[in-house]
């Protein structure tokens, strides 16, 4: 009996620690958006703009904040994100964002399709784990075409008129060769 109840205390004791371990094993990490020449405010950015950090077996997301600003909490660490910004009017790069498991981060710019091992150019992790990233520039949707010109349909017009007016030219002398 005395055992069952040392296991029970046991076993309970370690329920309570589990959130505590699992803490531990996670960092914290914040987006900040700079304002830049491509944005030259960051708060006009729309309130629908997205941050995820994605991997194998997880996905984390953050909404935009008022501090232009995306703040994730309870990030697993170690582990291995692309961290992807998703906004209607920007755009921006996406990152490599690795946490060892001591809660550092360091970041990488990367190009999706390529192998994960592949890290290009590195980003500035700051203190307290911020992480900057520049808008890339702002995104078109619509091309603007050129304008109608009357020019351009009257020489088109002016061109085949000729064209018919040859052809019917010539028609009509091989016709006229042949009845005389």
């Amino acid at each position: 009996m005395r055992i069952s109840r040392l296991g029970h205390l046991l076993s309970t004791l370690l329920l309570l620690l589990l959130p505590i371990l699992a803490l531990s094993l996670s960092t914290e990490l914040t987006i900040l958006i700079p304002s830049t020449s491509q944005l030259p405010q960051a708060a006009t950015l729309p309130p629908s703009t997205t941050a995820s950090l994605t991997t194998l077996s997880a996905t984390y997301s953050a909404h935009l904040s008022s501090q232009n600003s995306f703040h994730f909490r309870n990030v697993s660490a170690p582990g291995s994100y692309l961290l992807s910004i998703s906004c209607a009017t920007h755009a921006f790069p996406p990152l490599r964002v690795d946490v060892s498991a001591d809660g550092t981060v360091e970041a990488w710019r990367t190009i999706r399709g390529n192998e994960w091992e592949n890290k290009g150019e590195e980003f500035n992790v700051g203190e307290g784990n911020v992480l900057e990233v520049k808008a890339l520039g702002g995104k078109a949707y619509y091309m603007k075409r050129q304008g109608c010109e009357f020019f351009f349909f009257f020489s088109f017009f002016l061109l085949f008129s000729i064209d018919i007016s040859t052809r019917f030219i010539r028609e009509m002398s091989r016709a006229r060769s042949t009845l005389f």
